[in-house]
Order: C-alpha cells, then structure tokens, then sequence
C-alpha cells in the first residue's frame, strides 16, 4: 500500500497528518499489506514514518529520478537489502532512457 507524499510532507508541520498516517500504516499491516511512503525529502521525515513503523520509503532524500544508465552507477557499491512484496503486472513504458511504471 502507498501513502501519498502529499500526506508525508505534512508530516513535517500537521499534527493531523500524523494521525492519519498512522492510521493508515495501521490499516495496511492489518491487512497483511507492506506501506511505502512516498515523497520523503528530509531526514526529520524519514525518522517520524520509521517511528511508524512504515516498511519503505522511496523520495529526494534517497535519490532522484534518473536514467537507467545513471541509476545502474548509483547503485553500484550500495548494501542492498531483501525486499519482501507481491509481484504486481505492471505495463512498463520507456521514455528518453528512462523507465516508468504506469498503472490503469
């Protein structure tokens, strides 16, 4: 389940936003679902949703959109870490060296 970076960036100035990501990180453990927030620019944000207890993360704080080619070089080197999820079909799309997921 995804969590909107709409919702995450007011985690940083709305106590509310709090409450309802919580809420919703609650909602999809008890469903058995793994939670990925979205849009996680500063560290103080990151640390809050690891207080959570969000399973990932993904945003500029970790890095930027880039080409493939560009992401290969990055990640090269770096500790890379099981990630438990459901395969998902997912039409995939190249656009200027660059992949994107697109959902319907």
């Amino acid at each position: 389940m995804k969590i909107d970076r709409s919702f995450v960036l007011g985690l940083a100035s709305r106590a509310e936003y709090v409450a309802l990501v919580r809420s919703a990180i609650d909602m999809g453990h008890s469903l058995g679902l793994k939670v990925v927030a979205e849009g996680i620019e500063t560290e103080d944000i990151a640390g809050r949703l690891r207080e959570l207890r969000c399973d990932v993360g993904q945003g500029y704080l970790y890095a930027r959109p880039m080409p493939a080619q560009e992401f290969f070089a990055w990640l090269e080197g770096k500790p890379r870490v099981p990630v438990i999820a459901s395969p998902v079909n997912f039409p995939v799309q190249d656009h200027a060296e660059t992949a994107s997921l697109v959902t319907y």
